[in-house]
C-alpha cells in the first residue's frame, strides 16, 4: 500500500459520512510507528478512539472499545456505510465477509479467501494461535480487533498493562492502548482537523524541525508516557537534542514558577522525554529535589531484602544519582509478582496545576519482570521497592550504582549505632526515617543533627497519633502511612493518600512547624498532619456530601485530646468558627450551608464527644466495621448513623441534628420515638431551644 492511500485512510473510511455511534466509554490508541495512522480521535487530538495499522500486505483497524468490533457482524446497526467503507478498504476492492474469530482456538478453521476477521480483544489466545495470525495478515489479510482496556484494567486488578494479551498483538502492530477512559459525545463526529498527525513516528520528525511546536510536544511526550520506554525507531540522540534545545523559561523552579499555559504545556512535554532517557541530568534539579556538589561514592552489588504483607513501598537504604544508570538484579522472589522498583519519593504529578514549581513529574517507577532491570532517572532520589497485594511477599535483590543515604528504622534494633555513622558519613540527598507506624522522606540535612534518641523521642510521638486513628475507628495499622515533603503538592498545602505530601516547610529544623520536633509536636500538635492522616482512616459509610473535610477531624480532634492533652471544646480550631456558628443557627440552621462550612459542621461532632465521650464514638466505629452497612445515597448514610449512635448511647438524638439542620427520613424518627431525648443546654442549643425537639 502506497504512503499516498495510507496518508488518506481516515477520509477513505468516512468518505461520505460525518460520524460514527459512540457505544460506550471509548478508551485512547496511540499509532506510533510509520506503519500505523489514525483514524478517529474525539474532541483532542490525543484522543484516538480507531488507528489503523499495516502489517505486511495485511491491514488492522484497531477500536478503543470492544463493542465496536461487533456491529461488523449486525445488520441493524445504524453505521453501515462506515462498515462498507471499512469493509472496501480492508479487502483492498474485493468481495470479502466478516467472521468472527472470538470462538475459533486454531487459525486452522479460518478459511482464509474472502474473509475480514473480526477479533474482541477480551477473547485471549494462545501462542500458536497468534503467530499464525501474524503469518495470517502477513499474506494480505484483514483484521477489525478492539478492546476496553480500562474495563480490563478494573477486572483485573492485579495486573499491570503489559499483562493484558490484547496489548501485546497491539504492539506488535504498532498501536499502543492506554489505560485512559474518555468522554465521548454520541454520535462522536469525524473531525479531519484532529487526525492530522499520523502517528508518533511522523510527528517526532515533524518536532526536530519545530521543537517549540505545542501540539507536536504533546503527542510525543503522551506517548512516552505511555509507552514507559523509548518509542521504536527514535534514537537517544535525538530525544536528547530536543530537551538540549528547550528555552529557558520552560525549565522550573521554586524561585520563578512558570505560570504562562504554553510555557507549562512545553514543560511537560520535556518532562516526559526526560523520564525516559537515559544517563541525563534534568535543569534545575539543584533546586528541587537536589544535586550532588561533587560526584558522590558510588556501591554497586549491593544486597536488600524486603519482606512485605501490604501494598506499600520500602526504602533500600539507597538514592540514586540523577543521570547515572542503575540495575537491579532480582535474586528471588516469593508470594505475588507485581513488585516495583521506584525511583524519587515526590510521586504527585503536576500536570493539572496551574504552576510549576519543580518538573512535573520527578518519580520514576517500573515493574521488576525478569531477572534484571536497568533503570535511571533525570531527577534522582530514593530508591524504593514496592510490594504486591498478598499476605506474604518477599524480594532478594542486588542493586548497582547506587549512594548509600541516611536511614533510621525504629523497628532496627541496632538503629543508635546505624544512625551515628549514617547521618555522619552517607551521602544520599534524602532521608527515609521511620517509625513502627509512620515514615518520613525529608532532606538529609534536615535530620544529620538529630541524634538517636532524639529521633526514637519523635517517632515514638508519631507511631501514638497513628495508633490513636486506629484505635478510635477500631482497627490495626496494615502498613505505615507515608510523609512526603515536597516542594509543591498536587492539591492543596498539603494532601491525604499514600504518601502523604506537605510542603518543605515542615523539614526545616528552625521552623515552628518541624515535623520531627518532638518537643513542639507534644505542645502543640500539628493538626494539619493529624488531618490528613484522618483522612486516610476515612470510611465511606459514615463520610457522606459535606462532611470530606470533617469526619477527618473527629480524629484530628482525638489525637489532639488523647495524645497532647488539648482539651475538644476549647481547642482553637473550633474556638475561631464560635461566631460564625451563632450566625448560622440564628438563620435557621440551613443544611445546605452546613455543607459548605467544615468549621460550622464540626461542632454537632464535638457536642457528641462532649456528652458522651470518646467511648462513644470508638462503639460507634466498631458497629461499622462490623457491619460494614450496605448505604446507597446519604440520606440512607445520615439515618443510619443517628440510628447508630443514638443506639449506642441510648438517647434519641434525632432533636439534636434537627437542630443543626440535618435531613432526617420519617422512618429513623419513629424507630428512635421510644429513646429519652437527651438534655444539652450550651451556648448553642439556647440561640434557638424551641427548635431543639422533634
Amino acid at each position: 500500500m502506497a504512503d499516498d492511500e495510507f496518508d488518506r485512510v481516515s477520509e477513505i473510511l468516512f468518505d461520505g459520512i460525518s460520524s460514527l455511534s459512540n457505544l460506550g466509554s471509548p478508551g485512547t490508541l496511540i499509532p506510533i510507528t510509520e506503519h500505523t495512522r489514525a483514524v478517529l480521535c474525539s474532541e483532542n487530538f490525543n484522543n484516538v478512539i480507531i488507528a489503523a495499522a499495516r502489517f505486511g500486505n495485511g491491514r488492522c483497524l484497531v477500536f478503543a472499545h470492544n463493542s465496536y468490533t461487533e456491529i461488523f457482524l449486525d445488520d441493524e446497526t445504524e453505521d453501515k456505510d462506515f462498515i462498507e467503507n471499512c469493509r472496501q478498504w480492508l479487502a483492498q476492492g474485493h468481495d470479502a465477509e466478516f467472521i468472527s474469530i472470538n470462538d475459533i482456538d486454531s487459525m486452522d478453521h479460518v478459511v482464509h479467501d474472502g474473509k475480514i476477521l473480526i477479533w474482541d480483544g477480551h477473547y485471549t489466545k494462545n501462542d500458536v494461535f497468534m503467530s499464525d495470525l501474524y503469518s495470517y495478515l502477513q499474506k494480505g489479510s484483514a483484521i477489525i480487533c478492539g478492546a476496553t482496556t480500562w474495563g480490563w484494567l478494573e477486572q483485573n486488578e492485579d495486573k499491570l498493562l503489559s499483562d493484558f494479551p490484547f496489548a501485546k498483538f497491539c504492539d506488535y502492530i504498532g498501536v499502543k492502548l492506554t489505560a485512559d477512559c474518555i468522554d465521548s459525545p454520541n454520535p462522536i463526529s469525524f473531525q479531519p482537523e484532529l487526525v492530522e498527525f499520523k502517528n508518533v513516528h511522523h510527528i517526532l520528525h515533524n518536532l526536530i524541525q519545530n521543537p517549540s511546536n505545542i501540539k507536536y510536544l504533546s503527542i510525543v511526550a503522551a506517548a512516552i508516557k505511555e509507552v514507559d520506554n523509548m518509542l521504536p525507531g527514535i534514537s537517544v540522540e535525538t530525544l536528547t537534542n530536543i530537551v538540549r534545545h528547550a528555552n529557558h523559561d520552560v525549565i522550573p523552579s521554586s524561585n520563578i514558577p512558570i505560570r504562562d499555559n504554553s510555557c507549562r504545556e512545553q514543560s511537560k512535554g520535556i518532562c516526559s522525554i526526560l523520564c525516559v532517557l537515559p544517563g541525563i541530568k534534568a535543569l534545575g534539579i539543584k533546586d528541587f529535589p537536589g544535586d550532588f556538589d561533587y560526584p558522590p561514592e558510588i556501591e554497586t552489588n549491593v544486597e536488600c531484602h524486603i519482606e512485605s504483607n501490604s501494598s506499600e513501598w520500602f526504602s533500600t537504604g539507597y538514592y540514586v544519582a540523577a543521570g547515572i544508570p542503575i540495575q537491579i538484579d532480582v535474586l528471588q522472589r516469593i508470594g505475588a509478582s507485581g513488585w516495583l522498583a521506584r525511583i524519587g519519593c515526590h510521586s504527585d504529578d503536576l500536570e493539572s496545576c496551574d504552576e510549576f514549581r519543580r518538573w512535573s513529574c520527578i518519580s520514576i517507577c517500573k515493574p521488576l519482570v525478569g531477572n534484571y532491570i536497568r533503570l535511571s532517572s533525570a531527577f534522582g532520589g530514593l530508591l524504593f521497592l514496592e510490594s504486591p497485594k498478598g499476605e506474604m511477599n518477599s524480594i532478594t535483590v542486588h542493586l548497582h550504582n547506587v549512594v548509600v543515604t541516611p536511614t533510621y528504622d525504629l523497628v532496627d534494633p541496632n538503629r543508635a549505632a546505624k544512625w551515628e555513622y549514617q547521618r555522619q558519613n552517607t551521602q544520599g540527598l534524602w532521608a527515609d526515617i521511620a517509625g513502627r507506624h509512620i515514615v518520613f522522606n525529608i532532606p538529609s540535612k534536615s535530620v544529620r543533627h538529630l541524634d538517636a534518641n532524639e529521633l526514637d523521642q519523635v517517632l515514638q510521638f508519631w507511631d501514638s497519633i497513628v495508633l490513636a486513628h486506629h484505635e478510635l475507628r477500631g482497627t490495626e495499622p496494615t502498613h505505615r502511612e507515608r510523609i512526603v515533603c515536597d516542594e509543591q503538592p498536587s492539591i492543596g498545602y498539603m494532601h491525604s493518600g499514600y504518601p502523604i505530601v506537605t510542603h518543605m516547610n515542615v523539614s526545616d529544623p528552625e521552623s515552628e512547624d518541624f515535623i520531627l520536633n518532638g518537643k513542639k509536636l507534644r505542645e502543640n500538635g500539628a493538626w494539619g498532619l493529624f488531618h490528613e492522616i484522618g483522612h486516610n482512616m476515612q470510611r465511606d459509610w459514615w463520610t457522606y456530601d459535606g462532611t470530606d473535610e470533617v469526619t477527618t477531624n473527629i480524629f484530628t480532634l482525638h489525637a489532639m485530646d488523647t495524645v497532647c492533652h488539648h482539651q475538644v471544646w476549647i481547642h482553637s480550631w473550633l474556638k475561631d468558627k464560635i461566631s460564625s456558628t451563632r450566625k448560622y443557627i440564628k438563620n435557621g440552621s440551613n443544611f445546605g450551608e452546613w455543607k459548605e462550612d467544615p468549621g460550622i459542621a464540626l461542632f454537632i461532632y464535638a457536642q457528641l464527644i462532649r456528652e458522651f465521650g470518646w467511648g462513644s464514638f470508638k462503639a460507634v466505629f466498631r458497629q461499622y466495621e462490623q457491619d460494614q452497612p450496605s448505604l446507597n445515597s446519604d440520606q440512607e448514610k445520615i439515618d443510619h448513623w443517628i440510628e447508630t449512635f443514638s443506639s449506642q448511647v441510648e438517647y434519641n438524638l434525632v432533636p439534636l441534628f434537627k437542630f443543626w439542620g440535618f435531613p432526617i427520613s420519617q422512618s429513623t424518627i419513629d424507630s428512635l420515638n421510644d429513646l429519652t431525648i437527651p438534655n444539652i443546654s450550651d451556648e448553642f442549643i439556647k440561640i434557638a431551644p424551641e427548635r431543639y425537639q422533634i
